[in-house]
């Protein structure tokens, strides 16, 4: 039998009233060399009548004896497919084009060295993740610190995934982190490219994954589990593994914030317990982050009014992070506290380009920095929501050696746009330049 270009897998449990405009959306599809695959984990409803009512020889129905569980059963997909590229989509996501799989072909063909390829996604339709060019990542630590990003790299229904690099990944490990898994061992040792166009729906509903995680706040508290699992992990210096739980650790601190403010302590409370419990790194920050997050975890449990806690929280000295989060509302950059002596020891000028507000906040929160910055320079002609996504590689009459220069991206509007396209020129993040907030 001739070997498909890829293999599409919709594992699938329970969702025969889905399935069908999953299949479907995968049936219509232009492309045409490929493999349909369903592995079925011993489904109680009609999902085999779904597929047998689809008469189609790309379709293979696989039929679990038992329920194998969700990972195991994403593994069987992995073991039958026979397409040189595997291409997953869950049985209640779709398809949003026809043009998809030519997509995703097109991209393979044009980037050899891609181990996955990715793309944006929608959720009922509505735009979620977006890029705003095609996007190739180099393999290595700043693909892992873009892991941090919860759909950074999408989900699995996003993934499309080169057979060879199965050997080094290995299967979907025994484990509801297996997807966060999978990914962040698999950018570090491979490129990624990444498109564009949303070209996979999601239906969210009580039934879904992403629902489940959701509702728990648990996406950082995966990747925190997942972090000191990875093979590489263990090998990193300090300072790498800081950077990557930092940014988790502040996204949890962003959505204890916004509780605290909102009066829903409980969910306050699961966050910090969380950083307590599950930040590899707690101990290694420089500032004592335990101290106040005990301070924190006190205040919530004697019912301290929202007021009594931010003041606390701007004024406590041990941890600047922390202040600043409640004093200016912007998670910075945890590189930025170690800025001054990487300038010093580089020789290099510090050039802040962004909005004024942005930069404002930033000279006033880095004082220690002020006199290494030579230039502020406005990059936006205005802050229109709908020029988000245009891509431009900062402003036209914008010239910056970066032999001699490091740049500071401080923009509420277009910071994400800049990065990507400092990336895509060939300069790398923190090295180069760095985006002012952790979250962006």
């Amino acid at each position: 039998m001739e070997i498909p270009f890829m293999s599409v897998c919709i594992p699938t449990y329970n969702r025969a009233e889905r399935l069908a405009d999953s299949i479907r959306s995968v049936l219509e599809q232009s492309f045409q060399d490929f493999e349909l695959l369903i592995a079925d984990n011993h489904s109680s409803d009609h999902t085999e009548a779904v597929v047998a009512s689809f008469d189609d020889d790309r379709i293979r129905f696989i039929a679990n004896e038992w329920n194998i569980g969700a990972s195991a059963n994403h593994n069987r997909c992995l073991l039958e497919a026979k397409g040189k590229y595997i291409k997953f989509l869950h049985s209640d996501d779709i398809l949003v084009t026809p043009e998809t799989l030519q997509r995703f072909y097109d991209a393979a063909i044009s980037q050899p060295n891609a181990g996955i390829i990715t793309c944006c996604f929608t959720f009922h339709l509505k735009p979620h993740i977006s890029l705003p060019f095609d996007l190739l990542r180099l393999k290595g630590f700043n693909s892992v610190r873009e892991c941090m990003n919860i759909h950074s790299f999408g989900l699995p229904s996003e993934w499309m995934i080169k057979r060879e690099i199965l050997p080094y990944t290995g299967l979907l490990i025994d484990s509801h982190i297996c997807d966060v898994d999978f990914v962040m061992k698999t950018v570090y040792a491979f490129d990624t490219f990444s498109i564009a166009e949303p070209l996979v729906d999601h239906a969210l509903h009580d039934g879904s994954e992403t629902t489940f995680a959701s509702s728990l706040n648990g996406w950082e508290f995966m990747r925190f589990k997942a972090l000191e699992q990875l093979p590489y992990y263990s090998s990193l210096s300090v300072e790498l593994k800081n950077i990557l739980c930092n940014y988790l650790h502040m996204t949890v601190m962003i959505r204890a914030k916004e509780a605290i403010e909102m009066r829903s302590f409980h969910i306050a409370l699961q966050g910090v317990l969380d950083l307590l419990k599950m930040d590899p790194q707690l101990h290694d920050y420089e500032e004592d982050r335990e101290k106040v997050l005990s301070r924190l975890l006190n205040l919530l449990v004697l019912r301290k009014t929202p007021a009594e806690i931010v003041d606390y929280m701007r004024s406590q000295n041990e941890c600047r992070a922390y202040a600043h989060l409640y004093q200016y509302g912007i998670a910075f950059r945890h590189q930025l506290y170690s800025l001054e002596k990487k300038l010093k020891e580089s020789g290099k000028q510090l050039q802040v380009l962004g909005d004024g507000g942005f930069a404002g906040c930033f000279l006033d929160a880095f004082p220690e920095l002020k006199q290494s910055v030579t230039r502020v320079i406005k990059t936006e002609q205005n802050g229109q929501e709908s020029d988000r996504f245009k891509g431009i590689p900062i402003s036209s009459d914008l010239q910056l050696d970066f032999s001699d220069t490091f740049a500071i991206l401080a923009s509420d509007v277009s910071m994400r746009n800049h990065k990507y396209a400092l990336i895509k020129s060939g300069l790398v993040e923190g090295e180069h330049f760095l985006p002012l907030a952790e979250l962006i």
